[in-house]
């Protein structure tokens, strides 16, 4: 789910940002950061050099916490 969640935005970010994926980028933080305020630009769009910056902090993240019961975030 998680992986499929990162794959989803990284076949959308340079088509169409739908509210489907805004609600998976809203899902995924409730796991891990994601630069949510850098969609506060003039095209409410998430940045393609953001989104790089954040899936290699959700892949370490991932691999840090994959043997330690992953849990939502509080």
């Amino acid at each position: 789910m998680f992986f499929s969640k990162i794959d989803y935005i990284e076949n959308n970010i340079s088509e169409v940002q739908d509210v489907k994926f805004k609600n998976i980028l809203y899902d995924l933080s409730k796991y891990v950061d994601v630069s949510l305020e850098s969609m506060l630009n003039y095209s409410n769009t998430y940045p393609f050099g953001v989104f790089e910056s954040d899936k290699k902090a959700w892949l370490d993240w991932y691999e840090k916490n994959k043997c330690s019961n992953l849990k939502i975030k509080e």
